[in-house]
Formats: structure tokens, sequence, C-alpha cells
């Protein structure tokens, strides 16, 4: 019988790597480095995962993966297709302040992995635009949104979601604080 993969040991390794890359970049790190942080042997990180492209590829993926979560759950809540919609907004907030090295290692150079971070987003893309999307559709079809492209304003509103982003990196005070930029995000990006 096969050893069975230590899944402890896997997260710890994405977790270090995430906090390494964020750091350093792809191209500033070395596997040694995240062996190290770790506790760990180069080989145990080859273990798994193939290769340093690899092991930054799924921490992007991980990272991806937690944010669709997120925005699922947010637009699962009950209430007004506003109120979901600002609970989006929030959710994603949220996350970005807890998650400095999501967004660090977002806004950092990829190391030629253009090609294959595109990829991976066009995998997700369904994911993360869908949630708001549903919720938009059920609110025209409630009268509460004006008819729209909801797979449009969906991603738009994605895109607005940037400026929290940009305002925590560029640490921008917002007068208004989290509620002021959900609202005036909300009111842009959608007519509800």
């Amino acid at each position: 019988m096969a050893p069975q993969p230590n899944t402890d040991t896997r997260d710890r390794i994405l977790l270090e790597a995430e906090r390494l890359f964020a750091a350093g970049g792809y191209d500033g790190v070395s596997m040694r480095e995240i062996a190290e942080a770790c506790g760990v042997t180069k080989a145990n990180i080859y273990y798994y995962f193939e290769d340093k492209e690899r092991l930054y590829l799924e921490v992007l993926q991980a990272d991806m993966v937690a944010l669709i979560h997120v925005l699922d759950q947010a637009a699962r809540q009950p209430g007004s297709s506003r109120e979901r919609i600002s609970g989006v907004a929030r959710s994603f907030w949220d996350l970005m302040r807890r998650k400095h090295s999501l967004i660090q290692i977002t806004m950092r150079q990829f190391g030629g992995m253009e090609q294959q971070l595109r990829g991976l987003v066009q995998r997700y893309q369904d994911e993360m635009v869908g949630p708001i999307q549903r919720v938009l559709e059920q609110g025209i079809r409630d009268g509460e949104v004006r008819p729209l492209n909801a797979r449009l304003a969906a991603a738009a509103l994605l895109g607005m979601l940037g400026v929290f982003v940009a305002s925590y990196l560029l640490e921008i005070t917002v007068e208004t604080g989290r509620e002021g930029l959900v609202d005036q995000t909300v009111d842009q990006t959608v007519d509800l």
C-alpha cells in the first residue's frame, strides 16, 4: 500500500509559499527558502508539487477557490438583491483585508506565467461571476433590478471591487469606511 500524502504538510507548504511569494515574487523565492520556512526538505516539497511553477499556480488556485467560496456564501444570504450584492462586496473587502498576501501576489509579476494564469482565471470565471450573476438575475425577475446584462454587470462589479485592493495597496484613506465603499461600488455598478 502506497503512503498517503500528509495534507497538513501540503497545506503548510502552500501557506508558507504564499507568504514568501507575496513578499519576494515568483523569481525572488527559491524552493530551498520555502523548504526552510516549512521545516521540510526540498524533496518533500517536490513530493507534493512537480516544480516551483506548479507550486505557485496552486497557491493562486487555492486563493481563487477561497475567493469563490466567500462570494458564493455571500450571494446565498437572505435579503433583497441590493442587500445580497452589498454582502458580496463586504465579503470581498473583508477577505482582502485578511489576506494581504493575496493582494501582493496578485499585483506582482508572474515570472513569465501569464498564459497559465490567464487559463487559471478562465477556468474559474463562471464560479467567480456566477453567484453575482444569479443574484442580479433574480433581482431582475423580482423587479428589484432594472433589466440589464446580468453577466456583464457581475463582471463589472468584480472589476469595481478592485477599488478595495487599490485602496489597501495605495494606503488611501477612505472617509466613508468600508460601508461607504460598498455602497458607492454597488451604486456605480448596478442601478438597483
